[in-house]
Order: structure tokens, then C-alpha cells, then sequence
């Protein structure tokens, strides 16, 4: 498959962007997938083993008699999903590797987050126009707070902090 870069909104509604097409969690479709996704794309400098995904996913009440299998079948969903992108999308974006599970480095991101961090850090340190520029190009980016209808969940809480933060 060929791609230049995938696009991803995590600040509002969470949306992925590839070859033209757009899947966005107000699709309606499971929450467990879209969270698994995400914390694959928050976590997308190293990889995720089967047990971290396992608690991520099911607490110990509402846990799985098969866990495994269950984590399984998460991602043959995640992926299916991901392929709305393109053909084979989900194995491109999401391999498996040493027993581990990672979003592919090797393809090219544009992460809203990073791009509205790195704009409103360079505004720290400009001076007049240059720093309003930068300070309403980084209001742009933020479409509301971080992973909005993930909010509750503990990972979530001190990122959706710290980028409400950047914005105020």
C-alpha cells in the first residue's frame, strides 16, 4: 500500500486520516476499539505487551475468561476498521512483533497533539507577530479537549490535563 502520511485528531473527536479516507470515533462504533487505538497510536514509540493491553482493557471485574483470545479478536476489529482506510490498512498500521503489539514506525504520522505542542512551545520563545501567528495556528489544532469521549480513562486524565493546560 502506498501512503504518504496518516493523519491523526486526537484533540476533539478522534479521527484517523489515509489515501483520502477518514474513520472517526463518532462512527459509533465500540469504545474498546477505539481505545485500543488510541493508546497503540499514544504508545507508538515502543510496543504494548498482550498483558499491559490485557489491564488496559479489562479491569478485573469485567475481565475475560479468555483474555487472550479476547485481545484477539479486539484487534482482528481494530484492524477491520482500519482497513475503511485502505487495503490492508489495519496490518500496516498495526504489527506484531517479539510477542508485542506496536503502531508501525515506519509510517509516516501527523499527530494534532504533537503539531499543537510544538506551536505552542515555539510561541513561548517569539516575539510579537511571529508569536500570534503561531499562538492561533495552535488554537486551530485544538477542536476540543484531548480524546474527549476517553476522557475518564486513567491514562487520559493527565494528558487531557496538560494540553488543556497548553491551551488556556
Amino acid at each position: 500500500m502506498n501512503t504518504d502520511h496518516v493523519q491523526i485528531k486526537m484533540l476533539g473527536d478522534f479521527s484517523i486520516r489515509m489515501n483520502g479516507q477518514e474513520i472517526s470515533d463518532s462512527d459509533n462504533r465500540s469504545r474498546k476499539v477505539w481505545l485500543l487505538l488510541a493508546y497503540m497510536i499514544h504508545c507508538r514509540k515502543r510496543s504494548i505487551t498482550q498483558d499491559e493491553l490485557i489491564n488496559l482493557l479489562w479491569d478485573a471485574e469485567t475481565g475475560s475468561s479468555n483474555p487472550g483470545n479476547a485481545l484477539k479478536t479486539m484487534f482482528h476489529r481494530v484492524r477491520t476498521m482500519l482497513n475503511q482506510l485502505g487495503n490492508n490498512a489495519g496490518h500496516l498500521l498495526v504489527i506484531r512483533r517479539e510477542g508485542s503489539y506496536a503502531w508501525n514506525p515506519a509510517v509516516p504520522l501527523i499527530l494534532d497533539v504533537d503539531e499543537f505542542e510544538a506551536l505552542v512551545k515555539k510561541a513561548g520563545s517569539a516575539n510579537g507577530d511571529e508569536k500570534l501567528d503561531l499562538l492561533l495556528r495552535a488554537l486551530e489544532l485544538y477542536t476540543g479537549d484531548f480524546l474527549a469521549k476517553l476522557a475518564d480513562e486513567s491514562w487520559c486524565v493527565p494528558l487531557s490535563a496538560y494540553f488543556h493546560n497548553l491551551y488556556v
